[in-house]
């Protein structure tokens, strides 16, 4: 059988592994104490086989950060969370931008100042990563108390009467069989499943149905995440999930679901809260909010402006008259033609690098060396990773990327975007046309650059939507 096992090549490849074990493992069945497994390990599969497809870099790991966090799991453990709330928010602890002089969490707190305003009641956790910081909007870092139910399933399989799931050596046999981009161990997944488990009933205890009727997350589909929708649908509480980034057919938590239980899936949102109407029409459990923190800036009100005077201040110390923003993705080992094509272009476009919060020190240390190693000299990347995203597609001819979702954001900035990787094609392919485009060769590249970087115009917000606020509003007041 291990004659027929090939490397993934592409995304569709990915999920076409997917739905082959959806058709024939029949995994909707798959439960472990009332939990649906099948969401968790589905997307957790399409991860490691999306980085195995980018990249073999392999970042090692801190020893000592490594202790701290277990440290501050211990502490934390015991801690009381209990919601006193009507809205929850969750936050993945990511997508927070320094804003007001403060950390200001653009997809939640938006939404936020419309509950202040119509005097509903809202608390907010973020559910990852350890913030230190002045927030704009008060929440608790349950990031510790997570860990260490991570770390206690980790010890119990000292345990030598640890029994595994039939059907999770059935899944890594499957796996393992198919292709050898990824090899699956049925230990560490019953791991998975066993610290999924532990997570559902330490939410059961913090969260109170009596008083929370709706919990919104962003980034829905971590295990702490559907370990959360799942403890929610146990007490009542309705679901939903906040768009923060690309959806569609190739994203395994959005798309490409085959034999889905007639019920759905427990550990599933309920609704997903979407941008726009080609999110909503792949999805009919959809609700259009909009982007509310993008709409932001489109105007031209003091503090927009006051960011657009930052960015004009970083143009005049570099050399050239147009800015390019390339946005770095973590995990990503960038080939030497990218490097190669920001040094042929240096002299007519100023490169402002723009590193996902994801990426590590190192990832961002070898990537400046790159730049140092092909004489790269008019870039900057502190500010321009600091800043909010909206505040650079204003003041910007071109984006580079290789598949950020960060080419729908530009494209309501009216700001072209160039694909440099065939991934980026395949994830894109709807929207390829005179203002995105993919090119794998550098010529064509330097010349599309040229090309593109004339098409941009100031005026601002292809979408344009006026009632962000009444839609969301209504949606709260519905379920609330």
């Amino acid at each position: 059988m291990n004659n027929f096992r090939k490397e993934i090549q592409s995304a569709s490849e990915i999920l076409d592994l997917i739905n082959h074990i959806e058709i024939e493992l029949k995994p909707q069945n798959w439960k472990v104490k009332g939990i649906d497994i099948w969401p968790i390990l589905r997307i957790s599969l399409y991860y490691e086989l999306s980085m195995k497809l980018l990249s073999n870099r392999k970042v090692n790991k801190n020893k000592f950060q490594i202790f701290i966090r277990v440290l501050r799991s211990i502490i934390f453990s015991f801690k009381n969370y209990k919601t006193k709330t009507s809205v929850l928010f969750v936050s993945d602890g990511i997508s927070y931008i320094n804003f007001y002089n403060k950390l200001y969490e653009r997809f939640c707190d938006p939404l936020i100042e419309f509950l202040v305003e119509n005097k509903t009641t809202w608390g907010k956790w973020d559910i990852a990563g350890d913030l230190v910081g002045n927030k704009y909007f008060t929440s608790s870092n349950i990031n510790a108390s997570l860990d260490f139910l991570v770390i206690k399933s980790k010890i119990k399989f000292f345990n030598s009467q640890f029994v595994q799931d039939t059907f999770v050596i059935e899944l890594c046999e499957f796996i393992n069989s198919k292709t050898q981009s990824v090899s699956w161990n049925s230990i560490s997944i019953q791991k998975k499943i066993d610290s999924i488990c532990r997570m559902v009933d330490w939410y059961k205890k913090q969260l109170n149905p009596d008083k929370t009727k709706m919990a919104l997350l962003v980034s829905f589909y971590s295990d702490r995440g559907m370990a959360l929708i799942k403890a929610c649908k146990d007490l009542g509480i309705k679901t939903a999930d906040i768009q923060h980034g690309i959806q569609g057919e190739l994203h395994a938590a959005y798309g490409n679901w085959i034999n889905v239980p007639s019920n759905g899936y427990n550990t599933m949102p309920d609704t997903f809260l979407v941008w726009s109407e080609v999110e909503a029409k792949a999805n009919q459990a959809s609700t259009i909010i909009g982007n509310v923190f993008e709409s932001k800036w489109y105007s031209n009100d003091e503090i927009v402006t006051s960011f657009d005077q930052e960015i004009l201040s970083i143009s005049k110390k570099l050399s050239a008259d147009k800015n390019i923003l390339f946005t770095v993705q973590y995990g990503i080992k960038y080939i030497p033609d990218l490097f190669e094509l920001i040094k042929n272009t240096q002299c007519e476009f100023n490169w402002l690098i723009r590193f996902h919060p994801l990426t590590s020190i190192e990832e961002k240390n070898d990537f400046i060396k790159m730049l140092k190693s092909y004489d790269v000299v008019n870039y900057e990347f502190e500010l321009s990773t600091s800043l909010p995203l909206y505040s650079l597609l204003r003041n910007v001819s071109l984006h580079i990327t290789h598949s950020s979702s960060t080419v729908l954001e530009a494209l309501n900035f009216n700001v072209p975007s160039l694909l440099i990787d065939k991934f980026g094609r395949e994830y894109y392919s709807e929207y390829l046309g005179s203002q995105v485009k993919y090119e794998s060769l550098i010529e064509k590249q330097v010349s599309s650059i040229k090309e593109l970087s004339l098409l941009t115009y100031k005026e601002m917000g292809n979408v344009r939507e006026s009632n962000f606020k009444e839609n969301f509003v209504n949606f709260i007041n519905l379920n609330v």
